[in-house]
């Protein structure tokens, strides 16, 4: 299983000031979960990088108990380790793995409207199901 970050992304609000109530409309509510698998930090400063999502892999949106069709690639030099971004619209329970299982397996819990970076290992899958 994936070693958790130490910490969580910062949300978009509509209490945003720099929103305003003509565009405000044209973001979409967030339902079920989402991931965006991707890798932790530069890759052009190795030596430098902080803990922030860089190269994009791909993104998902399964649905609750349903196993993510991909799967995390292969670290590398140059893009360092895959991460797994999660956020759920509802708290949800999350297994990563090569086989996970989010309702009997191990898994931990994703809270509401939080981002959560997970590192993962080259074919590790997820799944998640509503707390």
């Amino acid at each position: 299983m994936g070693k958790a970050l130490a910490f969580r992304s910062r949300r978009f609000s509509f209490a945003n000031p720099s929103v305003n109530s003509q565009n405000k409309d044209k973001f979409m509510a967030l339902s079920g979960l989402h991931v965006v698998c991707g890798y932790a930090g530069s890759q052009s400063q190795r030596w430098a990088s902080q803990a922030l999502l860089g190269k994009i892999a791909w993104s998902e949106a399964p649905a609750t108990g349903v196993t993510s069709t991909n799967v995390a690639p292969a670290p590398s030099d140059i893009a360092a380790d895959p991460v797994f971004r999660i956020n759920a619209a509802a708290d949800s329970w999350v297994s990563i793995g090569p086989t996970p299982n989010a309702t009997s397996g191990t898994r931990f819990l994703v809270r509401a409207g939080a981002d959560y970076d997970i590192y993962a290992q080259q074919g590790d899958k997820f799944q998640w199901v509503a707390a």
